[in-house]
């Protein structure tokens, strides 16, 4: 015959055991809800990648490499852009435009442009001009040459052609020397007015190009 008081302690232990195994069920339950992750300024992709909630006013590359194009004049020229091969763009360096080779653009990837003649125009908009390249020749041989000269003839001597023409799409091009010019050269026929500020900004556009070595205002006669 079983004891009373043991059957009572007997009762008591499962109710205990039963009390204990609820808690251990609700604590696992907290647990797990609570390791969701949320956010309020965002959601998760069914990538897994996190989106932002908010639209970016950037303009720059997001991955660090060449964006081209960006449109802002600025002397990067002496900006580290790394020791890899890779093609960025084109750059204003403080004196004129040359291709940047490099590892990523960094954050100046709003001045580095997709083409040659994209950083002339931009950075001759931007009141970059090597002016010492404007030479009068022929009879106007010395005179200045500037905003308001009248010539019968422009010569522009050495650089990329494609480039030129792109800036100048009158110009016209040849490899074969042609005075002033010892070599390669883009000509633009007689302008019977002064040049106007626009006209001239693209001569300027022009002489930022690499390898130009001369742009002349020449006068025949």
């Amino acid at each position: 015959m079983r004891h009373p008081y043991l059957q009572i302690s007997a009762s008591l232990l499962v109710g205990l055991c039963l009390a204990c195994t609820a808690d251990d069920s609700s604590s696992t339950s907290e647990s797990a809800t609570s390791s969701t992750p949320t956010s309020s300024t965002g959601s998760t992709s069914s990538t897994g990648t996190s989106t932002s909630g908010t639209t970016s006013t950037s303009t720059g590359d997001p991955t660090g490499t060449s964006t081209g194009g960006g449109g802002v004049c600025e002397d990067v020229g002496a900006v580290d852009f790394g020791d890899c091969a890779t093609p960025l763009g084109w750059i204003f360096d403080g004196d004129g435009c040359v291709a940047l080779d490099g590892c990523d653009c960094g954050p100046h990837c709003n001045a580095i442009f997709a083409s040659a003649s994209e950083c002339g125009n931009s950075c001759a908009a931007a009141g970059e001009c090597r002016s010492d390249l404007f030479i009068g020749k022929g009879l106007a041989r010395g005179a200045p040459f500037g905003v308001g000269t009248g010539c019968d003839e422009v010569d522009i001597c050495g650089g990329p052609s494609v480039a030129i023409t792109e800036i100048l799409p009158n110009a016209n091009c040849g490899d074969r020397p042609y005075y002033p010019c010892e070599g390669v050269h883009c000509s633009l026929g007689p302008l019977h007015h002064p040049y106007t500020e626009e006209e001239f900004e693209k001569l300027c556009a022009a002489s930022l190009l690499p390898g130009v070595d001369l742009v002349a205002c020449v006068l025949f006669e």
